[in-house]
């Protein structure tokens, strides 16, 4: 193998590493997108839980009052 030849080969290989490791910052920017958009899901879910969770309270208070208000009744 001449010199030309391996610095032509050190050359491809040289183009590929640059390719891979743009891949690979691309699929890190991806993969960080993705945990952000996790972490907002998750944090609507919390949001909506703690609603649902004082709807369904106000829900049982007015039931008892009702309760309260058929046996006076």
């Amino acid at each position: 193998m001449g010199v030309a030849s391996a610095n032509n080969s050190i050359n491809i290989i040289l183009d590929y590493l640059r390719d891979l490791k743009e891949e690979r910052r691309e699929l890190l920017r991806k993969l960080e997108r993705r945990r952000r958009q996790k972490r907002l899901i998750n944090e609507e879910i919390k949001r909506l839980n703690k609603e649902i969770k004082r709807i369904d309270d106000e829900l049982k208070s007015l039931r008892k009052q009702l309760k309260g208000l058929v046996r006076e009744g």
